[in-house]
């Protein structure tokens, strides 16, 4: 393995030009040096495709692809099929990196072997690792799948990352479905499956920026049912690449849904003025079958999440009114 290897960054940007800078600073201020920071943007309204372009006059190592508006997965799929990296990793521009993130993702990889590097993320600035960790753990992709969607955890996310760029590329290639919400979870399944195995590292290296209007925030009628295309795009690739696992996995798949179901539940309880509201928890209360509930009883997840969802199954208009009046309860749902 190089020790100096070539990292593609690819960085989509839409409407973040009071974040952008922050970003980018992030990434030209790494301790890893030998990078190729790709900034896709994706038909930006705003100033960002100026500010874009001023960045390259800054730092020879970026470059800037200017497209049409294509959604989230467009842009990262313009950075994949851009990249000349050996490894590549991918920054929402809305967020940013601590300035040893590649250099602990690169020595992670390098130390364990694996094809994907992990550290996680935090939403809180001072929690935020400022060394190097050289401990880790390693798994196999069929583990990974298994931890990401019962605990929805840092392992769906296309970010947070560091990969082979032979994962996208090699073979009939891998991209990420254009037009829908939570694309890194159809992806998941095929990117872990072309992974010998995966490094996770304890180290909170990606600050997460939180914003109540953002398309993970969304609770119209179109992103819930979004959510369900997604799901069942992932639950395909999971059969055709663990075709000898799925019997165990599927199980796995059918507690992310619960589990994704009650917090888009709750999400909509708490915002009255979503439009379609009643429409929307309608059909998200039928989603959570009685079957559902008694089997996510055996599943990973915390007692209040599983009481939350026998209630909902099997007294939806009573677990509809708790949500709505007490906002004490709504932390089960999350």
């Amino acid at each position: 393995m190089n020790d100096n290897p070539l990292i593609s960054v690819v960085i989509p940007v839409y409407k973040v030009e009071q974040y952008l800078d922050e970003c980018i600073e992030s990434v030209t201020g790494q301790t890893y040096r030998n990078l190729e920071i790709i900034l896709v943007d994706d038909g930006s309204p705003d100033n960002c495709p100026a500010m874009c372009d001023e960045w390259t006059r800054k730092d020879r190592r970026i470059r800037v692809i200017h497209k049409t508006n294509g959604g989230l997965s467009s842009a990262r799929n313009a950075g994949i099929e851009s990249a000349t990296g050996e490894y590549i990793s991918f920054i929402d521009s809305d967020d940013y990196v601590q300035n040893i993130y590649f250099e602990q993702l690169y020595s992670t990889m390098k130390a364990s072997g694996a094809d994907i590097s992990c550290c996680l993320y935090t939403v809180d600035v001072k929690k935020l690792g400022s060394s190097i960790i050289n401990d880790f753990r390693t798994v196999t992709p069929t583990q990974a799948v298994k931890e990401a969607l019962a605990f929805l955890g840092v392992e769906r996310s296309a970010c947070m990352k560091l990969y082979k760029t032979s994962i996208f590329t090699a073979g009939e290639g891998i991209r990420y479905t254009v037009g829908i919400i939570s694309e890194d979870l159809a992806a998941m399944p095929a990117v872990f499956s072309a992974a010998k195995s995966l490094a996770f590292v304890e180290n909170s290296l990606y600050f997460y920026r939180l914003q109540e209007d953002s398309i993970m925030h969304t609770t119209y009628k179109s992103s819930h049912e979004e959510y369900y295309t997604s799901y069942r795009i992932a639950e395909e690739s999971a059969k055709k690449n663990f075709p000898d696992q799925w019997p165990e996995l599927s199980r796995y798949f059918r507690y992310d849904y619960i589990q994704n179901t009650m917090k888009m539940i709750r999400d909509v309880c708490l915002s009255p003025d979503s439009p379609g509201r009643s429409e929307v928890l309608s059909d998200l209360t039928k989603r959570i079958t009685k079957r559902d509930a008694i089997s996510f009883m055996f599943s990973y997840a915390g007692l209040p999440k599983k009481l939350a969802a026998l209630m909902t199954a099997f007294m939806p208009k009573l677990a509809l009114k708790i949500i709505e009046r007490s906002r004490k309860f709504t932390p089960a749902f999350k």
